[in-house]
């Protein structure tokens, strides 16, 4: 994802990654979704989980952006509220992580519709990796983190 996506291209390819995280979730049973696979990995639930945190705490991150510019945003793997909300609800049930799924897309969906193209050319601050115009935050943490967890989901199921 090196070349700049426009916010068109930024829905589509959200919509694309939701739908896979659905259709995941449509056919996975609770030993499945809650299975420990590896020492280093997360179950299904915890990866789902992690997703829907972390879209809605994007979502907050560029609205934060958008309105002050000079204020670092982001956060490290490390963060704390991150980690504990995986610890917190990744046994949650099913039908409670598919409505957080739905609703951080929504989210998602809601800001890139709130904003135009040019503003991707705002320049942020992120606290682990600097100095990025907007759409290249949008682009790493919206769809291209989208796409690695569509990616670690799968493997998960042994779908690839």
């Amino acid at each position: 994802m090196t070349e700049q996506m426009t916010l068109a291209e930024m829905g589509q390819a959200l919509h694309a990654s939701q739908q896979a995280f659905l259709e995941m979730m449509d056919r996975v049973d609770d030993e499945t979704l809650y299975q420990q696979i590896g020492a280093e990995n997360w179950t299904l639930a915890e990866t789902l989980v992690h997703m829907a945190e972390a879209r809605q705490f994007f979502v907050g991150e560029t609205r934060k952006a958008l309105a002050a510019p000079q204020v670092a945003i982001g956060r490290t793997v490390e963060n704390e509220a991150r980690l504990k909300n995986i610890e917190e609800h990744g046994r949650d049930a099913l039908a409670t992580i598919r409505q957080r799924m739905l609703e951080s897309h929504t989210a998602m969906i809601a800001l890139l519709q709130e904003i135009n193209d040019d503003q991707l050319a705002l320049q942020v601050e992120h606290v682990a990796y600097g100095p990025q115009s907007l759409g290249a935050f949008l682009q790493r943490f919206f769809i291209g983190h989208d796409q690695a967890h569509v990616q670690q989901a799968k493997e998960l199921l042994g779908s690839e």
